[in-house]
């Protein structure tokens, strides 16, 4: 059996999801429940909040990437891992968000590697998915 010992590097947030990587190449997704769940309230009763918040979740496994609605998002994996376990040549840098703006925007997290490879990553797709990698050269 391997254990694998890796260490925090990077930090995002948007809205509800929190993006973690690691020194190992890998990036940690996971939904909090609590601030989800304050949007969707709001959402309900209409009061003030930010928009952009409430339009960005993950959409629950299986489920159309268009019903990222507080249901769906209730039942989303409590944690997605973006990417294989690497050597620390490879740790996580970086990490950012797409911009979404409504709920047909994709919600992507962009991911810097030490090595320079920049990765995207879809995370409304089932199962997630890397739509881009930008090497250096």
């Amino acid at each position: 059996m391997c254990v694998c010992v890796c260490h925090t590097q990077v930090v995002g947030l948007q809205g509800p999801v929190l993006a973690v990587g690691t020194s190992l190449g890998v990036v940690l997704i996971a939904q909090l429940p609590s601030i989800a769940a304050a949007a969707a309230a709001a959402a309900a009763t209409g009061t003030a909040g930010d928009a952009a918040e409430s339009r960005a979740r993950l959409p629950q496994a299986g489920a159309p990437a268009h019903t990222a609605g507080a249901a769906a998002q209730q039942q989303s994996p409590p944690l997605l891992m973006l990417g294989e376990p690497r050597s620390e040549a490879e740790a996580v840098t970086s990490v950012g968000f797409s911009r979404v703006e409504s709920n047909t925007d994709p919600l992507w997290v962009i991911v810097g590697h030490a090595s320079g490879t920049v990765a995207v990553w879809d995370l409304q797709k089932r199962p997630v998915k890397c739509v881009a990698t930008i090497s250096e050269f």
